[in-house]
């Protein structure tokens, strides 16, 4: 590594703050910008979610520019009921679904930026036993070199693909008035006849938050019908935790001052029929929570309403993709047929608990990969 190189790892929120003003910019020079890596949602995530002493942020800079940034935090996981391993995680792994994480990593030089990672990893090899490089995109370069890296290193005991996920996304045309042209017949009638039984009733009112005053008022409203909605089928929804709440109430209000929040209400008449949360980022709207009220009007659909309201708006906002992000739910597929991979892999360091980790892992995959027994 050349003598320009130099890195340091992150303990602390206060030490995390330092980075404030390069991140964006360095995702803005990666490998892997998208909504989930940006300092609004990372910051946050870890302001909620990370106690004292658990953030392993390592920072690489060639001579004073980031060009790197691993944001990883040390969770104690129970693994057979029987012990816990230090898992480095990334960010925004846990209750707080993100996708599409990844090391930030500047494209020009990324190999050489990694490498700086991977050995600052080791060099604090100690303080943790397994690294969990989760929730990142089949394409990622930064999951590609530590795959390699885990191969060579003799540090390693080893990897294993842990888990695969996909996320359908749509292409968006350039004129709204185009979205209902690039949608199956069936999906057309659907919007078409729902727009206009609704519009039977009462005057139909679409209305996105332009007001940082109004988004908890927005998102309250949201989160309590989607409470409702799971109560009814006998679970907590979304909104289940003071921490769930306190992340996303704190994160709409910063990203519609930065443009990149769509949070959207149907109105019919004075009724509020349901709300869309989601985020607008470089030309792709991502679809994060909706809920709408049941109708009682036969062949009428509100959530496909709401839906194609918002591909739209997002149109408007120069959008060329909708993202709806993890899940393999059939009612994404009844919209479109193309969809990425996530990947999640473990790597196991030489430590006596990843040890019995990967053997405890290795023995259950043997378990259920034997035949049944006659």
């Amino acid at each position: 590594m050349g003598e320009t190189t130099s890195s340091r790892v992150v303990r602390n929120l206060d030490e995390l703050r330092e980075l404030a003003g390069a991140w964006d910019d360095l995702l803005a020079r990666s490998l892997s910008d998208n909504v989930f890596l940006t300092w609004e949602w990372i910051s946050n995530w870890a302001r909620v979610y990370v106690s004292g002493g658990q953030l392993f942020v390592i920072a690489v800079y060639d001579q004073s520019q980031l060009v790197a940034v691993a944001p990883f935090w040390i969770q104690r996981v129970r693994t057979g009921g029987i012990f816990r391993t230090r898992t480095l995680r990334f960010i925004g792994v846990g209750e707080v679904c993100s996708d599409y994480l990844d090391v930030i990593v500047q494209e020009t030089g990324h190999s050489r930026w990694l490498e700086e990672v991977w050995r600052r990893l080791f060099e604090h090899g100690s303080e943790w036993d397994i690294l969990e490089y989760s929730d990142a995109p089949s394409d990622s370069r930064g999951l590609a070199e530590f795959w390699r890296f885990a191969d060579e290193d003799s540090r390693c005991l080893g990897r294993i693909m842990s888990d695969t996920t996909v996320c359908p996304y749509m292409p968006l045309p350039e004129e709204p008035e185009h979205l209902l042209r690039r949608l199956s017949r069936t999906k057309r009638y659907t919007i078409n006849h729902s727009r206009k039984r609704l519009s039977e009733r009462a005057e139909i009112q679409v209305r996105f938050c332009e007001d940082v005053e109004q988004v908890s008022q927005d998102l309250t409203r949201l989160k309590e019908l989607n409470t409702r909605s799971w109560r009814e089928r006998g679970h907590s929804g979304s909104f289940a935790t003071d921490e769930f709440v306190s992340f996303h109430f704190g994160l709409a209000e910063r990203l519609l001052k930065l443009g990149h929040l769509l949070l959207c209400s149907l109105w019919v008449g004075d009724e509020y029929q349901g709300g869309f949360y989601g985020f607008v980022y470089h030309g792709v709207l991502y679809f994060y929570i909706m809920s709408v009220e049941k109708s009682d009007m036969k062949r009428v659909n509100v959530g496909d309403l709401v839906l194609s309201l918002c591909m739209e708006e997002g149109i408007r906002r120069g959008c060329r993709e909708f993202d709806f992000l993890r899940g393999a739910e059939a009612y994404k597929y009844r919209w479109t047929e193309t969809d990425r991979r996530l990947l999640s892999v473990r790597i196991y360091n030489r430590r006596p608990a990843a040890l019995l980790s990967l053997l405890i892992q290795n023995a259950s995959s043997r378990v259920a990969a034997s035949p049944p027994q006659e």
